[in-house]
């Protein structure tokens, strides 16, 4: 552990990434392009909440979509079909992977086809109550670069410094993680991206107000990932994110803007004390790191080291902050031994936490052979039927709306116990609980106190609404 910080750290002060480009210069300029008038996007952040356009907090309970989705052809959600079993899941929330090299493959040259997938993919999602976080996604940068492991960025974005590679993608490039910690070359590819070298840097921002012109008539477009895992460090991050922020707050004015650490001090292998990150000052924004435990990929197992000796850390920040965290990424291998308490573990965090989260990954298109289809990675929550993986994501109960401000929230044995200081006044009194379905056929929630008169009915088989015109602490407990 101390090598690996040891030769990240080095390598990332060779490079000098403190010599950030000045204003990007404009591009593609004489490209039509017409904006949609912006819709309020529907949960915005107060504090370290997500709150709703009615007042009511907001805890995101997601999955990214999809693992597949880095290749060609790119477009992997082309049914509604595949977005129906979401809500009984209880996933309220995607975040959306959007791919650089799928929109613009040529200079300027941007697919209306690839744009007009991805759009209709929300409008299903909006069908179906479900939020959406525009991620925009890279691992390596490119899948040119990396030795064909990576992906995002396309071929013409790479710098000249380096020689471009064959895309692969299979199982030559399993454990492609380690492949980035341990190459210069990935280190050079992201330094000279943020130097905007080849305008690579100037073009990714005319992506962004091009997507966030489309998207913002969206209201379940909530927000938008600036960069999936950046492998820079924070004199490159801090001008990039209030960049590409300002970029997409002038097309989409209300969108929460969802912002990564730095790579490798994102997770375990780096200590997070050495991010050094600012928060973005355009206000409206989310700390969203990601977590994967060292032991899944030293041991291929869980030994029971908890995650909120990471976890926590993070949220430290957030709250330092004042603004919400999102866990953008975490999941779990299919091969990995006790993988189930691992995943069991994070969520009972979450809960605990109150911290919203986007596991990894929804994968339709799964198959035993092919796993998530990139790089044989294999933590899809379904399968080839499109059926859970019970040891990968198991459904769990919790409050998506509350009328008021959450105090706690304690998972049990199979239910859990939640208090909040109720508040008439936002959306009706209504708190709405995700049960799974079935389940509440052998549970009882009780409320208190009993002189409050909470009315508590299901509303579908995987939804139950307490409502009470009580103003002050109520608690509602399922057993």
């Amino acid at each position: 552990m101390n090598f690996t910080k040891f030769v990240v750290g080095a390598t990332l002060a060779c490079l000098s990434f403190a010599a950030f480009a000045t204003d990007p210069v404009p591009v593609c300029s004489d490209v039509a392009f017409t904006a949609t008038a912006p819709a309020t996007a529907t949960v915005h952040a107060d504090g370290p909440y997500f709150r709703a356009a009615d007042g009511r907090y907001v805890l995101l309970r997601g999955v990214n979509a999809t693992g597949d989705s880095k290749m060609p052809p790119f477009k992997t959600l082309t049914s509604p079909a595949l977005l129906d079993p979401l809500p009984g899941w209880g996933i309220n929330t995607i975040r959306f992977l959007f791919t650089w090299e799928a929109f613009e493959p040529t200079p300027c040259s941007y697919s209306e086809d690839y744009l007009a997938y991805y759009e209709q993919a929300v409008k299903w999602a909006a069908e179906r109550g479900i939020y959406v976080i525009v991620d925009f996604h890279q691992d390596g940068f490119s899948r040119y670069a990396l030795g064909g492991c990576g992906e995002g960025a396309p071929q013409w974005a790479l710098t000249d410094r380096v020689t471009p590679a064959t895309p692969d993608n299979g199982p030559n490039c399993a454990g492609w993680g380690s492949k980035a910690t341990f190459s210069p070359q990935n280190y050079l590819v992201f330094d000279r991206f943020f130097k905007d070298d080849k305008q690579a840097l100037s073009h990714y921002m005319e992506m962004l107000h091009r997507v966030a012109g489309r998207l913002a008539q969206y209201s379940n477009v909530i927000g938008y990932d600036m960069m999936n895992e950046p492998w820079s460090n924070a004199a490159a991050l801090d001008p990039f994110y209030a960049r590409a922020g300002a970029t997409i707050r002038q097309m989409h004015p209300t969108a929460m803007l969802f912002f990564e650490p730095e790579v490798p001090p994102m997770g375990p292998l780096v200590p997070i004390s050495t991010s050094e990150i600012a928060l973005p000052s355009l206000g409206n924004v989310v700390l969203a790191p990601h977590y994967y435990s060292a032991d899944l990929f030293v041991f291929n197992a869980w030994l029971g080291d908890g995650p909120g000796l990471v976890l926590s850390q993070w949220k430290k920040k957030a709250d330092g902050w004042n603004i919400p965290m999102l866990l953008g990424e975490f999941g779990a291998s299919s091969t990995v031994g006790n993988a189930g308490g691992y995943m069991a573990a994070i969520y009972s965090w979450l809960d605990r936490n109150y911290v919203s989260a986007t596991q990894w990954s929804y994968t339709p298109a799964w198959t035993a052979q092919g796993k998530d289809g990139w790089n044989r990675e294999d933590l899809s929550i379904v399968d080839d039927h499109l059926q859970l993986r019970s040891t990968l994501f198991a459904p769990r109960p919790y409050p998506q709306k509350t009328a008021g401000k959450p105090i706690s929230f304690e998972p049990l044995a199979a239910g859990f116990k939640y208090s909040w200081i109720n508040d008439p006044a936002m959306g009706g009194g209504k708190t709405e609980f995700y049960i799974p379905n079935g389940s509440s056929k052998n549970m009882k929630l009780k409320t208190a106190p009993f002189w409050a008169r909470v009315v508590c009915s299901a509303t579908s088989d995987y939804l139950t609404v307490c409502e009470s015109n009580y103003q002050g602490q109520l608690s509602v407990t399922l057993k």
